[in-house]
């Protein structure tokens, strides 16, 4: 690659460690397929809903998201790409991510790119392009066919379970890694080890569940089909005993490795289970930046690339008003013991409870997981990590 100087912290007037990575919404978030639970589609707040069809980055927005990004101080520079579907954008629109990294970077640096995906796109091009680079992929893919069918459908109402799993061969045809993201349903939180059987019997074995809290209205609270704390609760309770197998798991389990790094005393990879939610931000298809994929919003906006650059943009007083939101924990949240693994959770969920100064929406069924799991997930930690200490 090309020499690039990358600035240091104090060129940059940064306090802080900038984020390491970049959400990256290339199409913004149009997508292909038309799941019942989604969050993106049709939202009233979307700042370019009225865009329809045309949202795609231009080269001009990407070469200077890329060059900005390399320009800044991080050890790795994470670019994640997410929608709707960012495979929208096309084979052609990756080909030249990849070249402007390779061209804007400087030699050694470290970089890596994850794109978030229904996988109904992938095909031989795109899977040859990501062995190639080595991009990480986020599979959608909630379980069985027919509970994965219920939701994640395309535009004439069908199924796309069938497709996705082709997806999933695909990739491994072509040695891509890639793990695999369930989203929790009100009707799939009750089939938690018929899930993870179903997952383990496909040979995947890195695994996310997220929960389905979408809003139901403009004024907050969730949609009647998310799924209620209680049996978010008992879903993990039950994902875990399937999981667990004597302390000798077969899979991981992104949630149950961060509570193992937060009880140990690491930063978790989670944003939600961290001190602050400084550890990435949004990037739109035009440049505008926002400071959590929850909040890209009118009012939640920082800046624009192609007119300030994203150092100057993470001085802004507004990305400092957003920094100091998730420290603020609830006064229920500072007297509960498990408040060192949940960090007050995610402040968006804070806002579906009803409001910043209340506890998560899904704080009672977390509770009922740590309470379930919290000391068999210690035991589990200092297992694995004297294995390795002990490993020549």
């Amino acid at each position: 690659m090309p020499q690039q100087r990358v600035l240091p912290r104090r060129e940059l007037n940064m306090e802080r460690p900038p984020p390491g990575s970049l959400l990256i919404k290339p199409v913004s978030a149009r997508c292909n397929l038309r799941c019942r639970y989604c969050f993106y589609r049709d939202r009233p707040r979307d700042p370019y809903q009225s865009q329809g069809s045309g949202r795609i980055m231009s080269d001009e927005v990407l070469t200077a998201l890329v060059g900005q990004f390399l320009g800044m101080p991080n050890a790795i520079s994470n670019f994640c790409w997410q929608g709707g579907e960012p495979l929208l954008a096309g084979h052609d629109f990756f080909e030249r991510v990849f070249e402007r990294e390779n061209a804007l970077g400087k030699g050694g640096q470290r970089v890596a790119n994850a794109i978030q995906t229904n996988g109904t796109l992938i095909d031989d091009r795109f899977a040859e392009l990501f062995a190639r680079y080595r991009v990480f992929i986020g599979l959608s893919l909630d379980g069985p066919e027919k509970l994965h069918d219920l939701n994640r459908v395309d535009a004439e109402g069908r199924g796309t379970h069938r497709l996705v799993m082709e997806a999933a061969k695909l990739l491994e045809r072509h040695g891509v890694e890639f793990n695999i993201l369930s989203v929790v349903t009100a009707v799939g939180a009750g089939r938690a080890a018929e899930i993870y059987s179903f997952l383990l019997s496909q040979g995947f074995h890195y695994l996310q569940f997220i929960p389905d809290i979408e809003r139901g209205n403009a004024e907050g609270g969730p949609a009647p089909h998310s799924v209620s704390a209680r049996a978010f609760g008992a879903f993990l309770c039950d994902l875990f005993d399937a999981w667990h197998e004597n302390g000798r798991p077969r899979a991981s389990i992104r949630f149950f490795d961060n509570v193992m790094e937060a009880l140990q005393g690491h930063p978790p990879g989670a944003c939600s289970l961290q001190k602050t939610c400084a550890d990435y931000v949004v990037v739109e298809y035009t440049g505008d930046v926002y400071p959590c994929d929850f909040l890209v919003e009118s009012d939640w906006l920082l800046g624009n690339i192609m007119e300030k650059p994203l150092g100057e943009i993470l001085r802004a007083p507004r990305w400092e008003e957003f920094l100091k939101i998730k420290p603020n924990l609830p006064r229920a949240c500072r007297r509960c013991e498990y408040r060192l693994l949940c960090r007050g959770g995610c402040p968006y969920d804070r806002l579906m409870a009803g409001s910043l100064s209340r506890p998560p929406l899904l704080c009672e069924g977390y509770r009922m997981f740590f309470d379930h799991a919290a000391e068999k997930l210690l035991i589990i930690a200092r297992h694995f990590t004297a294995r390795r200490l002990n490993t020549p």
